[in-house]
């Protein structure tokens, strides 16, 4: 398996106790992004909030709702999680299977540990902010009529409890 594979593989490991439907809109961003990045960065060291930022900016067109830029953002950060772990547990491999008497391997090894694994550089600064949704406001004028409808009895029980409930908490 590739260093990929090894990230989605993880990714979905992590996912074991999710819905089936959950399950499937998570791998396939997944996917998508680990396909992203193997064509912009060689290896995990390379992954960054840039290229984040980019990933999502090509996604998200003005077919899809204004929640899906963050739901993106935080299945890639699950992403980032998945090869953390992964790239931790290859760079471990890698120190256990050097010989120590050969130092030409030893140099190599302390070359390819020194590099970073993959760094979530975002803050909460960083996080999409749900944008351009429509909520409807009632007129004061129609609360009124409709309080005025309950007080008098003209709405069955269920219309009163849920135009109290939608003028209260807005529902």
């Amino acid at each position: 398996m590739n260093i990929y594979e090894l990230v989605e593989k993880r990714f979905m490991d992590d996912l074991a106790k999710s819905s089936e439907h959950t399950q499937k809109l998570r791998q396939r961003y997944c996917q998508m992004f680990l396909e992203f990045a193997k064509d912009k960065e060689d290896s995990l060291s390379g992954w960054n909030k840039g290229l984040v930022n980019e990933f999502i900016e090509e996604r998200v067109t003005g077919q899809y709702s204004g929640g899906t830029p963050r739901a993106i953002y935080n299945i890639v950060k699950r992403v980032f999680d998945a090869a953390k772990m992964v790239y931790e547990q290859e760079r471990l491999a890698a120190i256990r299977a050097v010989d120590p008497h050969d130092p030409s391997a030893i140099a190599s090894l302390i070359q390819s540990i020194s590099t970073p694994g993959p760094q979530w550089q975002m803050t909460r600064k960083d996080t999409p902010k749900v944008e351009n949704q429509l909520r409807p406001v009632m007129a004061l004028e129609n609360i009124k009529a409709i309080v005025r409808a309950a007080k008098e009895g003209k709405l069955t029980p269920a219309e009163t409890v849920f135009s109290a409930l939608d003028s209260v908490y807005g529902l």
